[in-house]
């Protein structure tokens, strides 16, 4: 019989352009032969009323709320009647799985949460083995100080066996909640998505892809292109807050599939890694698109906030004003490493590596 895997993940398989980490450990375990349960973020029935979050509504209320990704991975939008991220007292709390009792019920072998507000279930449910893979700082992630300090609780009481922190911040951060083992995994790269879309063009065009939070410098952007007029400067992503007055070479383009990433970042110089000086950035050393963008061949021009210099090193060029940027992505354009040296570096970072050492986490069990 099939051991049963739990996930609290976040980005959907079905709903989202994007792929992070939890997506690809949900793969990994399936393809192991594990019977996964991946849980994508939550859907209340407000969604109905925001044109954003309208697709999920109906994904989630309509059409079941379940769906078969591949062989041995199911995904389901948790239904709730509450903002999970939101939720301010003890009633919502409690009141919060009415819709998914069956799923919480359920026996697991193995249940992998990322932060967030899902994480508040895992004292609810039955697996031996319990695991927090901590991509975030729990105080810097938009949640409700409630949400927070019943995940601060949870990890006292060490409702988690094992954390998983991707940098070492985090790994400091965990560190003093004792739990009964703490290692560091760190985010990855497929290189096989990238290794035939290679190049090192030298043409005077920058990109970035990657959602438009809170912590992307949109202004840093935006002044440094104008100090580059004879430069194209391409955004990707979701989220992105339309300005007045975009340079005349600063196109946003919409967003963009996991899939068709490698070969649109074959046609680009640069990648951008804006980020600005913030406490979410202080547990941030090398973002997924620091992989990706390395992977293509592209040079990288990065704030130097945080730990993003520690993380990221010799790979990128850094500058934090507008005239620092302009010059790291003109540095960062005309100093690249050879692809030998770069694929030696990321063969230490790629998914198959990372998830490897996961499964022998997963098999020494403390």
């Amino acid at each position: 019989m099939k051991q049963k895997v739990l996930i609290l993940g976040s980005i959907s398989f079905v709903l989202d352009n994007a792929k992070v980490g939890i997506n690809w450990i949900a793969e990994f375990l399936a393809n192991q032969g594990y019977e996964v349960i991946y849980v994508s973020s939550a859907s209340t029935p407000l969604d109905f009323f925001f044109k954003k979050k309208r697709e999920r509504f109906k994904y989630a209320w309509l059409k079941g709320g379940k769906f078969n990704i591949s062989a041995n991975l199911t995904e389901i939008v948790f239904k709730t009647p509450w903002l999970l991220n939101r939720l301010t007292n003890r009633l919502t709390h409690r009141s919060a799985g009415i819709l998914q009792q069956k799923l919480l019920n359920e026996h697991y072998a193995i249940l992998i949460s990322t932060v967030g507000a899902l994480s508040l279930f895992v004292d609810k449910i039955n697996a031996p083995l319990k695991v927090l893979r901590l991509q975030d700082d729990l105080n810097n992630f938009n949640l409700s100080k409630y949400v927070i300090n019943n995940l601060q609780q949870l990890l006292r009481k060490q409702a988690f066996q094992k954390i998983w922190p991707v940098s070492n911040y985090l790994w400091q951060y965990a560190e003093q909640f004792k739990p009964k083992q703490n290692v560091l995994l760190s985010n990855g790269v497929n290189l096989t998505q990238y290794y035939n879309h290679f190049t090192q063009l030298k043409v005077k065009k920058v990109i970035y892809v990657g959602a438009f939070s809170s912590w992307v410098d949109i202004k840093l952007i935006i002044e440094s292109a104008s100090l580059l007029p004879d430069w194209q400067f391409d955004l990707f992503g979701d989220n992105f807050k339309q300005h007045n007055e975009l340079p005349n070479n600063v196109f946003y383009q919409g967003g963009v599939t996991n899939d068709s990433l490698a070969p649109l970042l074959s046609r680009y110089s640069v990648g951008l890694i804006p980020f600005v000086d913030c406490e979410h950035i202080l547990a941030v050393e090398r973002p997924l698109k620091f992989y990706q963008y390395l992977a293509s061949g592209l040079g990288i021009a990065s704030t130097n906030y945080g730990c993003l210099q520690t993380g990221m090193g010799k790979w990128a060029y850094y500058g934090n004003s507008a005239q620092q940027f302009a010059n790291a992505i003109i540095n960062a354009a005309d100093h690249r490493h050879s692809k030998k040296e770069i694929y030696q570096f990321l063969n230490n970072y790629t998914w198959d590596f990372i998830l490897n050492k996961m499964l022998l986490q997963l098999n020494n069990v403390a």
